[in-house]
């Protein structure tokens, strides 16, 4: 286990009752004329061997604040999710 030092942005999610759960956000992109973020589970530590699990949300503005809301279709969701896979490969290869 490593421990994440780093600076992270997080966001604090609220679900239908209004539980609050704080995520990282790994990434923030526009793709196909939309903004997206892959968020992840706040943790204290990571493995490095076990994968993240990335949850895909939409970002938009309203009132000048950006509110995270999940992607309506799987289609969308599987677009914005490939796209950051793009990406990350991408970052990879510089």
């Amino acid at each position: 286990m490593t421990q994440y030092n780093e600076e992270r942005d997080v966001v604090t999610l609220y679900d239908e009752n209004e539980n609050a759960q704080d995520f990282e956000i790994v990434d923030v992109f526009e793709y196909n004329e939309s903004v997206y973020a892959a968020v992840t589970p706040l943790q204290d530590e990571y493995d490095e061997n076990i994968p993240l699990d990335v949850t895909m949300l939409k970002v938009t503005e309203v009132d000048g604040e950006e509110i995270f809301s999940f992607i309506e279709t799987e289609e969308e969701e599987e677009e914005a999710f490939n796209e950051l896979l793009r990406r990350e490969e991408e970052f990879d290869n510089d």
